[in-house]
């Protein structure tokens, strides 16, 4: 097995983006997608999970497992890659392209854009991830959650020191934006960050919603130190996403009504 790992790190420093021209990216460097640029980090554990110790989900409760059973299933024959299947309104597009959110609480790395601003001060902490671009600031005064009526699309965090932990519960999520599709009205995440030495806060993470699923989970992330600045993501005053998903559903919809009628539909 440890010979398997060090194959496979050895591997991943091979392994690039080409700059070919059916490949997504004009210049994998620009994204910093080069393992020479992002730094690989070995981790020889095969799951995040930690929590049951078999490394995997909980089963879901009855009622989450209907719910997730009654999604529409994906149509194989659609090349649609991560585009949806519908686009009549803005409601019908992910929360991520219309620059809302791109989730969170728990925290977890993603291809690219996966830096993270920790600014701590004496009352509150706060937590700005690079994709989202909007900062978590969390008190640590002992202030109570908002309100139940009150939502929030990263929810409402309050923080407290355990020791050198600092432990970050997270309540109060809007409907439609939670971890794995949660329950927003049970959902409670729970943050745990430990630093473990100059480069290294272990990240562990305890998701609890009883009416989602049996047992609690929990996962743990290391994250690395890396140099700064963290550049700005600026979704929203670069978002051309949603207008050209919108005029390309039209289109097809145009298309559509022209086959069937055989002349050109009015626009």
């Amino acid at each position: 097995m440890d010979w398997d790992f060090k194959a496979g790190v050895a591997r991943s420093y091979d392994t690039t983006l080409g700059n070919a021209a059916d490949s997504p990216f004009y210049d994998a460097t620009t994204y910093a997608l080069d393992a020479w640029q992002n730094g690989i980090q070995p981790n020889p554990r095969t799951s995040l999970i930690v929590e049951p110790p078999n490394g995997q989900f909980p089963p879901l409760t009855p009622d989450a497992a209907k719910k997730r059973a009654a999604r529409p299933a994906p149509n194989p024959q659609a090349n649609t890659g991560n585009a949806p299947t519908k686009a009549d309104t803005t409601a019908d597009v992910g929360l991520g392209v219309r620059c809302i959110t791109f989730g969170g609480p728990p925290i977890l790395p993603s291809v690219t854009n996966s830096d993270l601003r920790i600014v701590q001060s004496a009352e509150s902490v706060l937590l700005e991830w690079e994709w989202d671009s909007r900062p978590r600031i969390i008190p640590l005064d002992g202030r109570p959650h908002l309100s139940s009526n009150i939502r929030r699309w990263n929810g409402d965090s309050r923080g407290r020191w355990e020791g050198n932990t600092l432990v970050v519960e997270t309540t109060n999520f809007r409907p439609g934006a939670t971890y794995q599709d949660a329950n927003p009205d049970t959902l409670k995440i729970t943050e745990y960050f430990t630093r473990t030495n100059e480069t290294t806060i272990e990240y562990k993470f305890t998701v609890d919603d009883p009416t989602t699923w049996t047992v609690p989970w929990s996962a743990i992330v290391p994250f690395s130190r890396i140099k700064g600045p963290m550049p700005e993501f600026s979704c929203s005053e670069g978002n051309f996403s949603l207008v050209e998903i919108l005029a390309a559903a039209r289109a097809a919809d145009q298309s559509a009504r022209e086959n069937v009628t055989g002349t050109p539909a009015q626009r």
